[in-house]
């Protein structure tokens, strides 16, 4: 029976099944949630609503931090937003009344709060997991200090990130619950193990990805597919790479020949080596008989003479009994 015969051909590989945020932007206090469940979605809603900001909430589990640009789906260019802007809530800048200086108003301008974004991919062929979940907090010296969790279980901020006394706390019990890894701020490490979970051969598609998720338009189509779609590759290096193994089969051909040659001179030798060598144990097991005959037939004579002598003693004892008759 085919295991995968009642399972929808659109929802094939892994795919996002949930997305939730705490204190991630202008999304403030309480756990918010998209739930695709795998399939297409549409997200909608009026200018500021929140759109960009979900959406750099996905990029930021898949993309590294520094190659981001944030509220880039809104159109943005430059450093428009950060991870701090993002992690404090900041939802607009105030003129001062005598310095004239903008300065921004934040949602929770308390550094004592924690922002939490969960991204759940679900694989319907194989009823596996993999569940992204980072977490970022304001450190001491005022910069974002963060925490990159991957989970082959279901994560949820309501089960898994609520309730803790500390950061401290919060690591000890993520690291016993079943199927997670933390990786602390080492995204290289994070985006290696989470690519192998997903299969993922290189990170070409996570730039895919990241040039897709945003995209407004093209303007080369044929420079988009060779830039963003195709590995990098050098030609010369190629052509190099391939001459040296030529090379390096034509020296070992040229060996394994010379070696067949030698043999074919070097096998009448050897033979000729193996047959003198039995010749050689031939003559040296004769030479060793030719030196113990002697004592061989001096044996065999003693051994005549001794029985001659006493033939010859009986018949002399024989006679004398005669002649005394």
């Amino acid at each position: 029976m085919d295991l995968f015969s009642n399972i929808d051909a659109h929802q094939a590989g892994f795919r996002l099944e949930y997305l939730e945020v705490l204190n991630w932007g202008t999304f403030d206090k309480v756990r918010w949630q998209i739930q695709p469940d795998g399939y297409n979605a549409l997200l909608t809603g009026d200018i500021g609503s929140g759109k960009s900001t979900l959406v750099d909430a996905l990029t930021c589990l898949l993309v590294p931090h520094n190659k981001i640009i944030f509220n880039k789906a809104a159109g943005a260019e430059g450093k428009e937003r950060n991870l701090l802007s993002y992690v404090k809530g900041e939802y607009k800048k105030e003129k001062e009344e005598i310095t004239k200086i903008a300065k921004k108003i934040y949602l929770r301008p308390d550094d004592n709060t924690y922002t939490v974004i969960i991204g759940n991919f679900h694989n319907q062929g194989y009823e596996e997991n993999v569940c992204l979940a980072q977490l970022f907090w304001i450190g001491k010296d005022g910069k974002v200090e963060k925490l990159l969790i991957i989970s082959t279980t279901k994560l949820t901020i309501k089960e898994h990130f609520s309730q803790f006394a500390d950061i401290t706390e919060l690591r000890k019990r993520l690291r016993n619950t079943i199927g997670v890894h933390l990786f602390n701020d080492n995204f290289t490490q994070y985006s290696e193990h989470f690519r192998r979970l997903f299969g993922m051969n290189s990170d070409k598609a996570i730039e895919l990805f990241y040039q897709t998720v945003s995209m407004k338009s093209v303007s080369s189509l044929t420079d988009f597919v060779r830039e963003q779609m195709l590995e990098r590759t050098d030609v010369k290096d190629q052509i190099s790479a391939l001459l040296k193994r030529f090379d390096d089969l034509n020296k070992a051909h040229a060996a394994v020949a010379h070696a067949r040659e030698q043999y074919q001179i070097l096998k009448p030798l050897t033979e000729a080596c193996s047959e003198y060598e039995i010749v050689s144990l031939e003559i040296e097991s004769i030479e060793a008989m030719l030196e113990t005959m002697p004592a061989w037939f001096a044996e065999k004579k003693w051994t005549l003479l001794d029985s001659a002598i006493e033939n010859t003693k009986a018949e002399l004892e024989k006679l004398t009994q005669q002649q005394q008759l």
